[in-house]
């Protein structure tokens, strides 16, 4: 995992990855079981490999959520981030 740190003079549309600082560790591998639970419910055949401990394809992930964010069941990041400017 990679922290994503967004350029606010750009609103967010510059970015780049860092490692995650250690004192964010914790958090964020919270949210990331958060996420891959979320993923996992939106489609059967993920929520098998979810439960059965195997780890989920990066493609399915992003494509799962690809879709959420299509049908507005999230939002993404970048989004919220212009939302608050």
């Amino acid at each position: 995992m990679k922290a994503i740190i967004f350029d606010e003079s750009s609103f967010g549309t510059q970015f780049h990855a860092e490692e995650i600082p250690a004192e964010f560790m914790e958090a964020a591998l919270e949210y990331r079981e958060k996420i891959l639970e979320f993923v996992a419910d939106g489609d059967e055949r993920l929520m098998e490999r979810y439960l059965a401990g195997e780890a989920l394809a990066e493609a399915d992930i992003y494509a799962v959520l690809r879709k959420a964010v299509i049908a507005l069941q999230v939002v993404s990041g970048a989004v919220r981030r212009s939302l608050q400017k």
